[in-house]
């Protein structure tokens, strides 16, 4: 069961990143990602896409994420195949929250860089498992790098 589309959980994510309290809060950054015609559980192609978008509006070159390309092999059993992407996509996951600790210490001047915030809109969520690959975390010790707003079509536990 879903919430239906129309109901203004876009509008109102909108409305709270104008906000000036939140632009000063995120003045470092802020990214929105429309998943709206994704139909299916996050892959490497699309994780990707994604990736490179995020880094396109916080002002990062996407080639910095040294993304590998991900090919799947003739006759590759889809499990393995499956195994194979997930271990892709955390290679991503983790470059990008490198190049997130680079850009934050880069904008810290002087101050604690764990007040350097981004913020990631993720508008249109449909896999509720997708969240945790854009949750960025530092390398060094497990900090999160930045906030996420997600809207989403699916049904709230307990409600349904």
């Amino acid at each position: 069961k879903s919430n239906g589309g129309g109901v203004g959980k876009t509008t109102i994510a909108a409305l709270v990143c104008v906000r000036g309290d939140i632009r000063t809060r995120y003045r470092h950054g802020l990214a929105w990602l429309n998943n709206e015609k994704q139909r299916h559980s996050l892959d490497y192609e699309s994780y990707c896409k994604s990736l490179s978008e995020i880094c396109m509006q916080l002002g990062l070159l996407p080639q910095k994420l040294k993304l590998t390309p991900f090919i799947r092999c003739p006759c590759e059993d889809d499990a393995v195949a499956k195994y194979r992407m997930v271990s892709y996509m955390k290679e991503a996951f983790a470059n990008m929250g490198q190049l997130l600790m680079l850009h934050r210490k880069k904008h810290s001047r002087g101050e604690d860089a764990r007040q350097v915030n981004f913020l990631i809109v993720f508008d249109g969520i449909i896999d509720e498992s997708d969240v945790d690959w854009f949750l960025f975390r530092d390398s060094n010790d497990g900090y999160v790098l930045n906030d996420l707003l997600v809207t989403s079509n699916l049904a709230i536990r307990g409600l349904e």
